[in-house]
C-alpha cells in the first residue's frame, strides 16, 4: 500500500546578452503529481480432515498516477518590450485499473469409509 504526492514549483530567469530579440526569458513551472499503488492478497486453506482439502486464493492490484502541470514562458526584447509568451497546461489522468483474479486451487472430497 503506497500513496505519494509531490508539488514542485520552479521559477527561472535567464538573460541572453548577445541575443537582443530574446534578451530576457522568464519561466515558471508548477507541477503536482499523485501516485498510488494498492496490493491485496488473501489465502484461505481449509483441511476439515485428512481426506478433504479446500484452498482459495485472491490476488488484487490497483495503481495509477495523476499529473497536473503548468509551464509559462515570457520573452522580453533588449529594449524591455514584451516579445511573446505562452502558457502550456498539461493534465494527465491515468485511469486506475483493478486486476483481481480469483482462483480455486484444489477441491477434493472423498467418502470417509475409503
Amino acid at each position: 500500500n503506497r500513496f505519494a504526492g509531490r508539488t514542485k514549483t520552479i521559477n527561472t530567469h535567464r538573460t541572453n546578452l548577445n541575443l537582443p530579440e530574446t534578451y530576457f526569458i522568464h519561466q515558471g513551472r508548477n507541477d503536482e503529481r499523485v501516485e498510488r499503488l494498492q496490493n491485496l492478497k488473501l489465502n484461505i486453506d481449509l483441511n476439515p480432515n485428512d481426506k478433504n482439502n479446500l484452498s482459495f486464493e485472491a490476488i488484487g492490484n490497483m495503481e495509477g498516477q495523476d499529473n497536473d502541470e503548468d509551464l509559462m514562458n515570457q520573452i522580453i526584447k533588449k529594449d524591455l518590450a514584451f516579445s511573446n509568451g505562452n502558457n502550456r497546461h498539461s493534465w494527465e489522468n491515468e485511469p486506475k485499473w483493478v486486476n483481481l483474479p480469483l482462483t480455486i486451487v484444489e477441491i477434493l472430497v472423498l467418502p470417509k469409509n475409503l
